[in-house]
């Protein structure tokens, strides 16, 4: 489907309050908290730079002028983002379960408005027949690969973050979004099967995407003044404000935050081949326009202060998100993508050793840490047709920075298995070839799959004053689920028995190298060339891509 100008909205909000949320001055205000943090700090315009002294420096004046800030309009002050922890903070479970009822109940209004796009999933199986937990009512759906990965996570990202702003912890807002799920597919959809994708996709997914922009609402309510931040917190940070609002107290800040965004426009120039089989390869072009967000938040007190400590963490400590958004036109068709990436360390041990500032010496950081991710990739440009989203199972991750007088150089390894849908790349083939087979439902009906496997992601950039060199290596094998079909009666065209379904194996690889250079302050250009393979195999059907990425990327980086 051809993605219209109204299709950029959506990421176009998030990148401009983000954008609005480090306006220009962001970085001086915060060099000259750390040098003094009564005078400069009291509006806490950037937390996330002071140390521990500077903090309670900063809470203590604040502590004067907190009526004043409270009567400007601002939502918080200094003192209570300070003092606020996560032991004594407010836990609202009763108003958390209140709000996601309501949710629900939204929910169940569309259900029904859209009957009719309900009434091919209605098995009208028996409360007897769900509660067996046997593959012929635990079954994968033949949703749209939109919906089961990008609007499933939107709701368990949603549902995660209403707990995280209701004062409840990463496994208590887990918890509730779990039984929300589950109370959807047992009560409101009681009249269809059980969907097993739907039950481990929204929650999971929604965990790091939750637990991102629940740091984005406690950054954005640190008692910042302006529009940009007013906007950003009527927005990206709204459940976090709204909240605040309500109980007429202040956010709670457990940690000190230390962010790091940046947000861009870039312009790819892409060649391409595709090869079916031993037909002869065809070749493609296309240009494509980018917006772009990526961002990180670490929620660490003293990080990157100097010093040597260690620690154990287990709140989602290290989070990360990713958005973009491209249209453009080839020689055979417009095109467009969505990229979503969002990871969180969500359990681990960090060390690090920071010298002093002008003593010399090397710092150095080590994460050893539990990772869980969410991928969403959805690109239709002419031949080259890729999908692949879904859930980077928790597995090990490995992070690290060496940090020089004038440079640094980090690192990072995160292996995974995956829960996937993934395009089927010789679907077309298939049916080409077996004109009376389905294959699958979920192929029949929009040619991915479910798919399992293992992911590796390697990623490694050195910086040296204004220049940054860096590479990035992604690799995943996935296979296809069997055993969860769609079956309806015996006699429906896209039942398929369990022995006759198509087996799909699909890999994927992907390299990237870039060179950024500090142009102006924060603002930079960079220059990105990147090369992907695939290879899929549907039975005894093959079919290969391979595309060449060039990257012109401008953007403000903090």
């Amino acid at each position: 489907m051809h993605l219209s100008v109204t299709s950029f909205k959506t990421p176009l909000l998030i990148l401009a309050v983000l954008c609005g949320a480090s306006l220009p001055g962001t970085k001086a205000h915060a060099e000259s908290c750390k040098e003094n943090a009564a005078a400069n700090c009291a509006a806490a315009s950037d937390l996330s730079t002071m140390t521990p002294a500077a903090a309670a420096t900063a809470a203590a004046s604040a502590a004067t002028v907190g009526d004043t800030v409270g009567d400007t309009g601002s939502d918080v002050n200094v003192t209570a983002a300070l003092n606020s922890n996560p032991d004594t903070r407010v836990r609202h479970h009763w108003r958390n379960l209140i709000e996601l009822a309501a949710v629900i109940a939204g929910g169940t209004t569309w259900y029904w408005i859209e009957e009719e796009r309900q009434v091919a999933d209605w098995d009208f199986p028996t409360w007897e027949q769900k509660l067996t937990f046997d593959d012929e009512i635990m079954i994968f759906d033949g949703n749209t690969f939109q919906t089961n990965y990008s609007w499933h996570t939107y709701a368990g990202g949603s549902s995660h973050l209403l707990g995280r702003s209701n004062g409840l912890g990463m496994w208590e807002s887990f918890a509730f979004g779990t039984g929300a799920s589950l109370f959807w597919e047992y009560g409101i959809e009681a009249r269809e099967k059980i969907s097993v994708n739907d039950l481990i996709m929204t929650n999971s997914t929604g965990l790091p995407v939750g637990e991102f922009f629940h740091r984005i609402g406690q950054y954005v309510n640190q008692g910042q003044t302006g529009l940009g931040w007013d906007i950003a917190r009527y927005s990206v940070g709204l459940g976090h404000t709204a909240h605040a609002r309500i109980d007429g107290e202040l956010v709670a800040q457990d940690l000190l935050l230390t962010p790091d965004f940046r947000w861009y426009y870039s312009l790819d120039s892409l060649n391409f081949t595709r090869q079916d089989g031993a037909a002869a390869a065809e070749s493609d072009s296309a240009v494509l326009h980018n917006i772009g967000f990526e961002g990180r938040i670490v929620a660490l007190d003293n990080y990157l202060q100097p010093g040597q400590r260690q620690q154990f963490f287990g709140s989602a400590n290290f989070s990360d998100f990713s958005l973009r958004v491209a249209q453009g036109g080839g020689t055979r068709a417009k095109a467009n993508a969505t990229h979503a990436e969002g990871n969180a360390l969500i359990a681990g041990w960090h060390y690090e050793d920071i010298p002093e500032k002008g003593v010399g010496g090397i710092g150095k950081t080590l994460n050893l840490a539990t990772s869980v991710g969410y991928l969403y990739r959805r690109e239709q440009v002419g031949l080259w047709q890729d999908r692949l989203g879904g859930l980077h199972v928790p597995g090990p991750a490995i992070e690290g920075k060496v940090i020089g007088d004038n440079w640094k150089f980090q690192g990072q390894i995160r292996g995974n298995y995956d829960f996937v849908g993934v395009n089927a790349l010789s679907w077309q083939q298939y049916q080409e070839q077996r004109p009376g087979d389905i294959g699958k439902f979920i192929l029949s009906n929009s040619g991915y799959y479910y798919g399992f496997g293992r992911s590796l992601r390697v990623d490694a950039e050195l910086q040296v004053s204004r220049f940054e060199l860096g590479g990035k290596l992604y690799w995943a094998k996935y296979d296809s689920i069997e055993g969860f079909e769609r079956e309806l009666d015996p006699d429906h065209p896209l039942g398929v028995p369990d022995d006759e379904q198509a087996h799909g194996r699909d890999t994927f690889f992907d390299a990237e190298a870039w060179l950024r250079a500090r142009v102006y302050e924060d603002a930079y250009a960079q220059l990105r060339l990147g090369r992907y393979y695939r290879k899929g195999t549907l039975e005894e059907f093959r079919a290969e891509e391979d595309m060449t990425r060039i990257n012109l990327e401008v953007g403000i980086g903090f």
